[in-house]
């Protein structure tokens, strides 16, 4: 009996034991409730940290993103931020390894929804867009579609002139589409705004039976000509992508200046306050690195010698940087002899659903 007793005390003790080896983690706020450090006491003889932050997804799933934490002494510190346009409780557990036992502590934050992100996420964008009278008697215009992709789609369409800050004075175009059958077309949607020159889109939703929804967007940019039509199709495209708070944004796009028979622009649409880069290399050395401080919703346009100067050669490298922030890098492409127009911008998700964006666990 005595025996037994002792038993039972020594599995008392050591699950008191275990109990007590908890880690007390501490939270500071570092941005207005959407970033925060995270701190915890070393402990003794812990050769690894491990950090799990875990989230109801949208579909009612839990999904656990897991890291590694350095271990070192004194108190350990770990930022941690959510970029959301809607409330998430996110539970961070932390899990020490390599001590004398096992060691755990767990802490809940919920953060708000961020109305910065809400606006740069809930939409979509065409990048670039014109009607213009070009170089070498060239006529650019450019043609739209929105098809239906819910039932009861309504919103509007916002026209950003380039190389200015987007602002509530933009030209908008409302819409209404009943159904996925249902479309609506514009021959020179830029014309259709009431303006002309280059510039760029935004598709913005109204809320739908509680959804965020954008239709399909079919454009076409093209040169008229006497013999008929020269052109090329672009995208719409959402931040998602291109956003700083993804880690894995789309931050830089690289071309070759072409041969003289044909001309190059090049652009930058943001998202958000962005710094971005234009580098020319030559021979493996950088020749030349324009920096430009850019507005949310600005299309940043020019020829490609217009940033760089006129002493590009064919075969030079040219990097469209995003360095902070987030942005669509493209450019065009022309044929001085045709006016035949060509976009290249890096291959992006179309999303229709654009209510949910979490990002940065």
């Amino acid at each position: 009996m005595k025996r037994v007793a002792l038993m039972v005390f020594a599995v008392l003790m050591a699950a008191e034991a275990h109990a007590a080896c908890t880690i007390n983690i501490q939270k500071e706020d570092l941005g207005r409730g959407r970033a925060y450090e995270l701190s915890w006491a070393a402990v003794p003889g812990a050769t690894k940290y491990t950090l799990e932050s875990t989230r109801q997804t949208p579909d009612g799933n839990t999904t656990t993103y897991r890291q590694d934490v350095t271990p070192r002494p004194g108190t350990i510190r770990e930022d941690v931020s959510v970029s959301s346009t809607e409330d998430v409780t996110v539970t961070y557990h932390v899990v020490a390894t390599g001590g004398t036992e096992p060691c755990t502590g767990s802490l809940q934050i919920t953060y708000e929804s961020d109305p910065s992100i809400e606006r740069a996420m809930r939409k979509s964008t065409i990048p670039f867009v014109g009607s213009v009278r070009g170089a070498n008697g060239s006529v650019f215009k450019t043609s739209l579609r929105l098809r239906g992709t819910r039932h009861n789609q309504r919103g509007f369409l916002i026209f950003h002139p380039s190389n200015a800050a987007g602002n509530d004075l933009d030209p908008i175009i409302p819409y209404v589409l009943a159904g996925t059958a249902s479309t609506l077309e514009w021959d020179d949607v830029v014309a259709s705004f009431g303006v002309s020159g280059t510039g760029s889109i935004d598709i913005v939703p109204e809320v739908s039976d509680g959804e965020w929804t954008v239709p399909n967007a079919e454009v076409r940019l093209f040169n008229v000509a006497d013999t008929g039509t020269f052109g090329t199709l672009a995208w719409q495209t959402q931040a998602h992508d291109f956003h700083s708070s993804n880690p894995a944004a789309i931050r830089e796009l690289t071309l070759s200046v072409p041969a003289p028979e044909l001309r190059l622009n090049l652009a930058i649409r943001t998202f958000e306050e962005t710094l971005a880069q234009i580098e020319l290399i030559r021979g493996g050395l950088s020749i030349v690195v324009r920096e430009f401080t850019l507005a949310s919703d600005f299309l940043l346009f020019n020829s490609a010698a217009g940033f760089l100067g006129n002493d590009l050669r064919p075969g030079d490298t040219i990097v469209l940087r995003i360095v902070s922030g987030g942005g669509v890098p493209l450019y065009t492409v022309t044929d001085n002899r045709t006016n035949d127009p060509a976009l290249f911008m890096p291959p992006v998700r179309v999303i229709h659903d654009v209510g949910v964006y979490q990002a940065g666990f």
